[in-house]
């Protein structure tokens, strides 16, 4: 019997008020087969215990939920590609475990096409534990509206949380780094995120208005990096805000290296335009606490750095450019606690008031990269918090919600 297989089937009310149902998936049974015969509102609910699949969901305003977060379990096995993979809006997945996929943990993507016009609107990732990945362990590509929240990611190869290429559509910055007016923003939330043992432990390439949020990032090879690149569309990244978050010691050799050899750095921005780092905790690393700096063939443009608090770095301030001088270009630094600089006295050279004193040549840490370990070799975090509430619920339909920066402080040593 397809019930047998599939799980029991329980009526209720979706989101919107219509009928929906609770689709049981019990361990022995497919995940995906009950995926497929999900419509909108539905919640697929997997029983605690280990599935060896990948799960492709390609239908709008369903949700993926886990019975319990660290005892459901998608296992790659060091073979298959991508844990779940989410091709449409609306979408949540919340309250499991993923790991060993050659690829990515959890995915949610538009489809990329020749005018670059798909963008998948409406996602969430909850409660989640992606770790010892091939690439990401929480990825959102070329999707918008949508929150990563209060989720865990180690051991992935690349990054743990990722956002890329979303907003500004056919939009590149001016050579003076403005961005048209009609550009259009990412909106996304990540908040309550641990991002450690990771090569990166956030990155947002050519990603705008993301806010990354009262999260804590160590033991990664660099902690964040809100970055433009000419390897994916939609540059540069613009506008983001990296506030409230504990970023320490991210230069460990137990993380993945990062195939740039990038080591020591705890925030940096490679290229942004016009965002905002403030009110984050940096300490312990052996490059730069939060570096601006030039990265690809992109240049950054007005991004201020403020009441961040910095101690035990090498280099706690850092701003160059590649190619000899470094003009401000509307880049400043105010109202930090810190010991170094580079220019020196860093705030006085690139203050935010507009007047701007010539800048010293930039010192530059020598950054050694060791080998790290290789895929699969991170040891299993420890057992991470469960979502609360009702396991059975029906969610609200996934969408971004701006957080209140008045409120976020710079967070207690850790």
């Amino acid at each position: 019997m397809v019930l047998a297989l599939l799980g029991t089937v329980v009526a209720g009310c979706g989101a919107d008020g219509d009928v929906a149902r609770v689709i049981e998936v019990s361990p022995g049974s497919s995940i995906q087969e009950a995926v497929d015969r999900a419509r909108a509102g539905d919640v697929v609910l997997v029983a605690a215990g280990t599935y060896y699949e990948s799960v492709v969901i390609d239908r709008a305003g369903i949700t993926l939920r886990g019975a319990d977060r660290n005892a459901t379990i998608l296992d790659g096995q060091g073979s298959l590609g991508n844990g779940v993979m989410v091709m449409a809006d609306g979408v949540t997945v919340e309250n499991l475990t993923v790991h060993h996929y050659t690829v990515n943990g959890v995915v949610f993507t538009g489809v990329e096409s020749a005018d670059d016009t798909s963008q998948l609107n409406g996602f969430r990732m909850a409660y989640l534990t992606s770790y010892d990945n091939g690439l990401y362990g929480l990825y959102a590509f070329q999707a918008r509206n949508g929150e990563i929240v209060d989720s865990y990611a180690s051991g992935n190869q690349d990054s743990g949380v990722y956002v890329g290429q979303c907003g500004n559509p056919f939009r590149e910055a001016g050579s003076d780094g403005t961005v048209p007016a009609d550009a259009e923003p990412c909106d996304v939330l990540v908040r309550g995120v641990t991002a450690e043992y990771n090569a990166v432990g956030y990155e947002g390439t050519n990603a705008s208005q993301v806010w990354v949020v009262e999260s804590t990032f160590r033991h990664n090879r660099v902690g964040l990096t809100p970055n433009s690149q000419s390897l994916e569309r939609r540059p540069p990244a613009t506008e983001s805000v990296i506030a409230g978050n504990l970023v320490v010691d991210n230069d460990s050799a137990d993380a993945p290296e990062q195939a740039s050899g990038a080591i020591g750095l705890g925030i940096a921005v490679g290229s942004g335009v016009g965002n905002l780092i403030i009110n984050n905790r940096v300490d312990g690393h052996s490059g730069v606490g939060i570096l601006v700096t030039t990265l690809d063939k992109f240049s950054p443009f007005g991004n201020r750095v403020e009441g961040n608090v910095l101690s035990g770095n090498a280099l706690d301030l850092g701003y160059w450019l590649v190619g000899g001088s470094s003009p401000s270009q509307g880049n400043c630094f105010t109202g930090n606690e810190f010991e170094s600089s580079s220019p020196a006295d860093i705030e006085r050279a690139l203050p935010c008031d507009g007047n701007e004193f010539m800048l010293d040549a930039p010192v530059v840490p020598s950054l050694n990269s060791p080998a790290g370990p290789r895929p699969g070799d991170v040891p299993a975090p420890p057992a991470q918090p469960t979502m609360p509430g009702d396991v059975r619920a029906f969610a609200p339909k996934p969408a971004f919600t701006k957080p209140d920066l008045a409120s976020i402080t710079v967070p207690a040593a850790g």
